[in-house]
């Protein structure tokens, strides 16, 4: 697979060589001819747009995987918003389906340093300050800010991609083609399954794969719908205001995970889980934040992965809908608690009665 991935990413190479962006804006004007204005697809009562965010990491290797059980499987569009990590990336999204792309953001603001872009946009919204209240925040340990002030891991990479998704979601471009669904996600995904279908989560939750979650949520992917998309991408715009510290400011040591469930139990949202059908790949180029790459043999088959454990489960819960056939086994039923306490505000309770934890990351 990893070969055919390969070769269909130099073969469309040659198709996209004359049109090289060099900046976000260049990206979407001069790409704006290949890209129709509505997708062939999504004719049905769904109409779901799938956005990549991160880097546009190891894309030649899992686009076969994307395009079947995730682009296909869902009959989505694609949107891209994602940091650039060299001159070739507009090059590496020919292995995407070009009509079914309807946005297209590579930018380079992560150059300036996240202190002085939080900094930024604070003046813009808040006026001059000698402290901004964003900035009491660096206080908490962790890397829920990883990429900020030489902190290890990705939070704040992740932060800032999710405000950067927001705004683009906001243009009028986007918001009149009235997406029921927005599937928040990653490119060094190699999914072994078919995406759980959308009419099996609903909509006034949003949607997390189990697994991952180091105390939190896991913060890879995300199936939300327009109702409570912009909240569940809204943290940046939190902790400018200085909102986000009101509720973070107890703890001493944050990682992201638990950063993002924080934020959710803050802004009310309910979450549903559903069965890992995906893992984390790359090859041993691929630029990374955090773990490095691992070997797992399963059945005989080698799994080039960043968390053995997720292979795992991807493999185990994509066998077993093969031999099901029924997707509905893929939804996990929610824990139903006896309290007056909402919900996600129970199973916050239950795991941190202590405001001193988590932990850092264990990963």
């Amino acid at each position: 697979m990893e070969k055919l991935a390969w070769r269909k990413a130099s073969i469309k190479r040659k198709e996209w060589s004359g049109n090289r962006f060099r900046d976000a804006n260049d990206c979407l004007d001069e790409s704006t001819s290949l890209m129709p204005t509505i997708s062939d697809h999504n004719n049905n009562s769904f109409r779901p747009l799938v956005c990549f965010i991160g880097t546009l990491r190891s894309l030649e290797i899992t686009a076969d995987s994307l395009n079947e059980h995730l682009i296909n499987a869902l009959d989505a569009d694609v949107a891209i918003c994602v940091s650039r990590i060299s001159n070739e990336d507009e090059q590496k999204i020919a292995v995407l389906p070009k009509n079914k792309i309807v946005d297209c953001c590579i930018y380079t603001d992560a150059d300036q340093g996240y202190e002085k872009l939080c900094d930024t946009i604070s003046g813009s919204r808040m006026g001059a300050l000698p402290s901004p209240p964003w900035r009491e925040a660096l206080s908490i340990e962790g890397n829920w800010l990883g990429g900020l002030q030489g902190v290890p891991g990705s939070g704040m990479h992740l932060n800032y991609n999710y405000f950067k998704l927001n705004e683009r979601l906001k243009n009028p471009e986007i918001q009149e083609k009235n997406y029921t669904h927005f599937i928040v996600s990653r490119t060094d995904f190699q999914w072994l399954g078919p995406h759980p279908p959308l009419h099996l989560l609903s909509k006034q939750l949003i949607w997390i794969p189990e697994g991952e979650d180091y105390h939190g949520y896991n913060d890879r992917h995300a199936v939300c719908s327009r109702t409570n998309v912009h909240r569940y991408l809204s943290f940046l715009d939190t902790l400018i205001s200085g909102e986000a510290y009101r509720y973070l400011s107890p703890y001493k040591s944050l990682n992201h995970e638990y950063q993002l469930k924080l934020h959710l139990v803050q802004q009310r949202i309910r979450v549903g889980r559903f069965k890992n059908l995906a893992y984390l790949t790359g090859d041993m180029n691929t630029p990374t934040n955090w773990s490095i790459l691992k070997e797992k043999q399963i059945d005989g088959v080698t799994y080039y992965c960043k968390y053995p454990s997720e292979v795992d489960s991807a493999t185990a819960n994509s066998k077993a809908l093969i031999e099901d056939g029924n997707p509905k086994l893929l939804v996990i039923k929610p824990r139903r608690l006896q309290s007056r306490i909402p919900i996600w505000k129970a199973r916050l309770k239950h795991l941190y009665p202590d405001p001193k934890r988590p932990n850092k990351n264990p990963r």
